[in-house]
């Protein structure tokens, strides 16, 4: 399929998504619906296309959920001659897709709920400050308010610092088990980007540790702004790091296998280095947030 092919499927699938929610759950506690992160900023990986939506909803029963499962579903039939359909809630799990075609883009999508009774929280929506913005700055809305507006965004070097110890302890235990979840004689993509998106998003991660490194304050929302900058445009990390040569280029193999996951996905070998590297990153950026910190 074509660029200008993808990009159209794409469009149609976010659309058809954001109406479908709308039209059939916005009178069942589903108050707007929008997309965040690299599609709606418009600069999405073409190799790994993934949606990020947005759901400002009253609760999460699980008749609301059941009825959204039924409308991905269905979105499925009609898209599966399209693209490979990947449900995607890292870094809670990760699911099995819903289709493999090999000669098919696989679509990644996410769906964040944003609660609004947690609105007014210490932690807006449940979430740490500095994540609310990241999906605030990036929001494009479909259907219904926008209720990150006149949220008030707060944020701290040890807020981040706290975050940031905690998931990395999470992340590097969970990943040692990437490789015993998968057949790996026959489930090379899965495996392949499980491994990516744990070093990736420890990547990302430990940019907001290594702007503190920098002298960043992270109270200013003009600092916090910078590192969504690098964040949000993963080629400005690549020299962004103050570590090793050995850990650079794991992050450069990890950047890379993002760039090229459609080529790369099925190869047993790279799909062993993107594990390693990964693997290695987040126990190094873990002990890097503990104790470089304190030095």
């Amino acid at each position: 399929m074509e660029t200008t092919e993808i990009d159209e499927t794409i469009k149609n699938f976010v659309d058809d998504f954001c109406n479908s929610i709308w039209k059939k759950l916005s009178k069942a506690g589903v108050e707007g619906v929008g997309v965040t992160g690299s599609y709606a900023r418009g600069d999405y990986s073409k190799a790994r296309p993934d949606i990020n939506f947005a759901l400002f909803v009253k609760e999460t029963a699980p008749k609301l959920l059941l009825e959204i499962g039924k409308i991905s579903s269905g979105l499925n039939r009609r898209y599966s001659r399209y693209v490979n359909l990947r449900p995607e809630f890292h870094p809670q799990r990760f699911v099995f897709p819903w289709g493999r075609d090999k000669n098919k883009v696989d679509l990644f999508f996410k769906i964040a709920f944003f609660l609004l009774k947690e609105k007014d929280s210490p932690m807006p929506f449940g979430r740490p400050g500095f994540v609310v913005e990241a999906h605030k700055l990036s929001l494009k809305m479909w259907y219904g308010k926008n209720h990150f507006e006149g949220v008030k965004i707060s944020s701290s070097n040890e807020e981040v610092i706290k975050g940031n110890n905690h998931v990395l302890a999470q992340w590097s235990k969970q990943i040692r088990l990437t490789p015993l979840s998968y057949n790996l004689d026959g489930d090379t993509d899965l495996f392949f980007n499980e491994s990516l998106v744990w070093g990736k998003l420890g990547i990302q991660q430990f940019a907001w540790i290594q702007g503190i490194k920098n002298g960043l304050d992270y109270s200013r929302e003009e600092d916090r702004a910078k590192i969504f900058d690098r964040v949000h445009n993963k080629e400005k990390l690549r020299d962004f790091f103050d570590i090793p040569q050995k850990e650079k280029r794991m992050i450069n193999l990890i950047l890379d296998a993002r760039l090229n996951y459609d080529k790369w996905k099925n190869d047993k070998e790279l799909a062993d280095k993107i594990y390693l590297a990964s693997a290695h990153l987040l126990n190094f950026f873990l002990k890097e947030s503990e104790t470089g910190l304190m030095s």
